[in-house]
């Protein structure tokens, strides 16, 4: 950890509201808080980090339950899997 940089950043309510608000439209899916906070953090690490010819990933536990439907009661099992993504 001693080369590791760490910052704490505050998300307040009202912020969380408008990146809500601003995905609303864009995608069948009803984003929650969670995705708009992971996806404010990617673009911002693909600004920073991102150099030209470099190939831009993401890797995440992603909960395939809502996409599945497997989210009513009686479900019993695990639906959560390593994702990745390529960025252009």
């Amino acid at each position: 950890l001693k080369d590791s940089q760490f910052e704490l950043i505050h998300f307040p309510e009202e912020h969380i509201k408008i990146l809500l608000k601003e995905t609303q439209g864009q995608t069948p899916m009803r984003p929650s808080a969670h995705d708009v906070i992971s996806a404010f953090f990617l673009k911002r690490a693909a600004k920073e980090w991102n150099r030209p010819g470099d190939q831009l990933s993401m890797s995440s536990a992603f909960d395939f339950r809502r996409i599945l439907g497997r989210d009513w009661p009686t479900y019993f099992g695990n639906a959560v899997q390593g994702a990745r993504v390529e960025l252009e």
